[in-house]
């Protein structure tokens, strides 16, 4: 079964433009003016609309000092991720993409020499980038055709440094970032309120945010509704385990889940999977998105080897054992963050809603052929052990979402084809959009 043109449209374009064949990996990515453009008028405007997009949905743009990990200078900024012209240099690539973390100021890094933050996309339009437009092509063209919407009058997206956990974007001041963007989006569009899109771990990040105390006023000012996409507030089960053990990211897991497993497991690690893997074991927003005890039961099996099995309870020690301390140190905080956002319910004074598909094979338990190295990829699972949810996350996670949202703004998909972003895409997902976007006040053509 193909998967859909709307995401590999993009990539393909990274694969065929020159700069794969240049010296320099990365296509350019030059840093535009901030410019607001003009509306013609305020007759009849639209509700704002900003989407939120998960981890790795927004594009990573930067610039290299030094050479260190592998890494020639350069100074003009350029594509990071995702862009196939790193295959030349994935030494150069995992240098970049990697955060560390000093405890002696209890602040992430960059790795030596790296400057690497989201791609602007257009300020304050945002969907500029290519990974945007073309992970989240269907939701655009439904947004355009049916609703009459116009990037960068009044469509919008608010993209950030996924590879953060909340720490991290305080730090780095993704959520002021955010804030400034949709505030002149707001304001550009006639002072209409936002309603925001937060699609899987941009769930995570905007309740965070939204409940910060010193965006209170921003909030009351420029939000009218949150909806949560896919949501993966305490974690997706076993699927987070699955990229984070081989380096497979798999987007479209309704395309995926009906190959034999015997085939999928003898498919071979890619140099990419590897460059990523290595990524991945020093990206702390994981943590935000592996899966909690109390949604799932704490001695639940994520992951079997031939030597033992690691449950819910002992991720840390899965994590320990393949090298990634920093993120094993930072997991129960983490953790325990997510949770108090969940039981602090719906944010005051903003219509919430949940959006989510039910009825695609979700992995559940993953099991190995070989024991878990540190700082190794393994290959695809042996086996894995299937429940149900979006391909994702599991039905139990996702219904937490009724949690933090009023009553009766919950919509369910039961569509074999709708998964975890399919929902952006698919027609089954954006009818369910379409009702909760009609109680958000977005009107139809």
């Amino acid at each position: 079964m193909p998967v859909p043109t709307s995401l590999t449209s993009g990539v393909i374009a990274h694969l065929t433009i020159p700069n794969y064949l240049g010296k320099q990996p990365g296509a350019p990515s030059p840093i535009k003016p901030r410019q607001l453009p003009r509306r013609g008028n305020c007759d009849n405007p639209k509700p704002t609309f900003v989407l939120v997009p998960g981890a790795t949905g927004s594009q990573l743009d930067g610039t290299q000092e030094g050479s260190a990990g592998g890494c020639a200078a350069f100074s003009s900024p350029r594509a990071v991720y995702p862009d196939f012209s790193w295959l030349k240099n994935l030494q150069c690539f995992t240098h970049m993409m990697s955060v560390a973390y000093d405890n002696s100021t209890g602040r992430y890094l960059n790795s030596s020499g790296t400057h690497l933050y989201p791609s602007e996309g257009g300020w304050p339009d945002g969907t500029g980038s290519f990974l945007l437009q073309s992970a989240y092509a269907g939701l655009w063209q439904h947004l355009r055709s049916n609703y009459g919407y116009t990037a960068g009058v009044d469509m919008f997206a608010a993209p950030y440094d996924w590879r953060m956990d909340y720490d991290g974007l305080e730090q780095t001041g993704q959520f002021d970032q955010i804030a400034a963007r949709i505030a002149a989006a707001v304001k550009l569009n006639c002072g209409q309120k936002a309603v925001l899109h937060a699609h899987s771990m941009g769930g995570n990040v905007m309740l965070h945010m939204l409940r910060l105390p010193q965006f209170k006023e921003w909030r009351q000012k420029n939000i009218k509704a949150l909806i949560l996409a896919s949501p993966s507030l305490e974690g997706a089960a076993a699927e987070p385990w699955m990229t984070k053990i081989t380096g497979v990211v798999n987007p479209v897991p309704a395309y995926t889940v009906n190959i034999p497993q015997p085939a999928l497991a003898a498919m071979p690690s890619l140099a990419l999977d590897q460059a990523l893997y290595q990524a991945w074991q020093a990206t702390p927003s994981f943590n935000m998105v592996f899966p909690m005890a109390g949604v799932m039961d704490k001695d639940h099996v994520l992951v079997r080897t031939p030597s033992r099995s690691y449950t819910v309870g002992q991720q840390q020690e899965l994590l320990r054992d393949m090298g990634a301390d920093m993120m094993a140190d930072h997991l129960d905080k983490v953790q325990a963050h997510t949770r108090q956002l969940v039981e602090g319910g719906p944010v005051p004074g903003i219509q919430s809603f949940c959006v989510y598909s039910t009825a695609v094979r979700t992995p559940m338990t993953l099991t190995f052929a070989s024991d878990i190295p540190k700082w190794r990829p393994l290959t695809r699972p042996a086996g894995i052990t299937w429940g149900t949810g979006d391909g994702m996350v599991d039905l139990r996670a996702l219904r937490i979402c009724s949690r933090v949202v009023q009553a009766g703004n919950i919509e369910e998909v039961a569509h074999p084809m709708v998964d975890h972003i399919g929902l952006n895409r698919e027609p089954a997902g954006l009818a369910a959009l379409d009702k909760v976007y009609a109680k958000a006040g977005m009107v139809k053509l």
